[in-house]
């Protein structure tokens, strides 16, 4: 199997242009090959693919990092990164890791908003039953969202009086 992937910068001249090729008929020896020009020189890297057998039959095949040696589903190049490799090979972290506790909360209660089809502002009112929901999911997700988002607006209250009070140190043990 050989392709192409490219990747454009939405906001630049930055192109990424990946070309991969793969030996999938031993599956005991297979092998992923790609390409890719980083920082003006043409780089190829090898990565190994091994295959799982799944519960329901068929096969499931996985990369195999070639920093940690363990299965991945994904292989990332983040910016700097001159190879592929998983995530927890280039300490790569989920963005909501990164969030305080609020924002998680917030965010958990635009999910359920957009699940909603409604509005993702907790300041909105809270949309209606989406047609072909059952109602008894409706209600678990309005009162699970309604109770985020009460606890998320009395933490964002505590934040507000503590930017206006003199001590701003006293944000961080929120």
């Amino acid at each position: 199997m050989e392709g192409q992937w490219s990747l454009a910068a939405p906001l630049g001249p930055r192109c990424l242009a990946i070309q991969y090729s793969s030996n999938l008929t031993n599956l005991a020896d297979a092998n992923m090959t790609v390409s890719f020009r980083f920082r003006g020189v043409e780089r190829h890297q090898t990565v190994r693919v091994v295959a799982t057998a799944p519960h329901l039959g068929g096969i499931r095949l996985w990369f195999v990092c070639p920093i940690t040696d363990q299965q991945t589903r994904i292989l990332y190049l983040p910016p700097g990164a001159e190879r592929f490799a998983s995530r927890e090979a280039h300490s790569l972290a989920y963005r909501s890791q990164g969030e305080s506790d609020l924002f998680r909360m917030i965010t958990q209660a635009q999910n359920i908003r957009a699940r909603l089809k409604g509005s993702l502002s907790i300041r909105a009112p809270f949309p209606p039953r989406p047609r072909g929901m059952h109602q008894r999911t409706y209600e678990r997700l309005r009162a699970k969202a309604l109770k985020i988002e009460r606890c998320s607006l009395e933490a964002l209250n505590k934040v507000t009086l503590k930017f206006q009070s003199d001590d701003p140190s006293s944000i961080d043990r929120l």
